[in-house]
């Protein structure tokens, strides 16, 4: 299950079906917003993580777990 668009960068030849690029992109995006959006990214890559665990490649289950781990760094929830 992939949970965003799908990217593909097709002048290179080379596609990339999975969510690694929009994890970088979600990650970066919320972390430059702010708290609010930091929450709600962590909200939302631990449910689409969990909700398509079988779907996910490895590589894919590295970027949601790297994602997660720099959101939670980013977050101002940790004490």
């Amino acid at each position: 299950m992939s949970a965003y668009a799908d990217t593909r960068r097709n002048e290179t030849g080379y596609t990339e079906d999975g969510d690694e690029i929009i994890l970088q992109l979600l990650t970066a995006s919320s972390v430059a917003l702010g708290p609010e959006f930091v929450r709600a990214s962590i909200r939302f890559i631990g449910w689409a993580q969990s909700a398509g665990a079988a779907a996910h490649t490895p590589l894919e289950n590295l970027f949601y777990l790297l994602s997660l781990l720099l959101l939670r760094c980013a977050s101002s929830d940790q004490k």
